[in-house]
């Protein structure tokens, strides 16, 4: 009987092939979106939180204009000495927000306000609960319930909880974010207005900044409120 012959498979090429398999499992491990460790990285900015967001041109611009108006906020996020987090609406939150607000004013006969004719107290009330007290990261948010924050106006109660997406084949792999709520000074979660952002650590000089999420409505339900009167 003719016996087959065996083919010999070289040990370089196994070990090759080997290589190449988990040089391939690793790459795949790095990349945003399809990985079951990739998380949001810390960004560091070399100036402070108001000087960050004043150079984002064409993203914070109506937020800047905002704190503009309230010197002492503006002050606050422009100091070395302060330790403070900023989660930050866009410019797309303002324009949903104004847009309604003055839909609304039309109808009723009113005219169109702009951020520059807003009355400094409501504005002030409003958007400092935007500034927490502290520097809070992703990483400072360990446990599941999330973590109680005070907003830097009347230490305001607020509420920051981690997020994490989903990654491909990898349940909560993805990406971490924030949960960020006015608790409306209630403790129940039924009564919190929630949003969440879609940036988060990047670490200035004087605390953190978080950016919130285009669809964010802007002053969490009591803009419409408080100024079309």
């Amino acid at each position: 009987m003719m016996m087959k012959s065996i083919k010999y498979i070289c040990p370089f090429n196994v070990c090759l092939l080997v290589l190449l398999f988990v040089m391939y499992m690793a790459s795949s491990c790095n990349k945003p979106g399809g990985d079951y460790n990739y998380v949001n990285t810390e960004n560091t900015y070399s100036g402070t939180g108001y000087e960050y967001i004043a150079g984002k041109t064409g993203v914070y611009d109506s937020l800047v204009k905002a704190i503009n108006r309230i010197p002492w906020l503006k002050d606050s996020l422009s100091s070395e000495a302060t330790s403070l987090t900023l989660f930050a609406p866009s410019n797309a939150s303002f324009r949903l927000i104004m847009s309604t607000l003055n839909i609304a004013r039309t109808s009723a006969g009113k005219s169109l306000l702009y951020i520059n004719d807003f009355d400094v107290p409501n504005l002030d009330s409003i958007i400092s609960r935007y500034v927490i007290r502290g520097k809070i990261s992703t990483s400072s948010i360990q446990f599941v319930d999330g973590l109680d924050l005070t907003s830097i106006l009347n230490n305001y109660p607020m509420h920051g909880q981690r997020s994490f997406s989903e990654a491909t084949g990898f349940q909560a792999g993805g990406p971490t974010n924030i949960i960020f709520s006015d608790t409306k000074k209630s403790p129940f979660i039924r009564d919190w207005i929630r949003t969440q952002t879609n940036v988060v650590n990047i670490v200035t000089k004087n605390g953190v900044v978080h950016s919130l999420q285009p669809e964010h409505e802007l002053g969490f339900g009591e803009f419409i409120s408080r100024f079309n009167k």
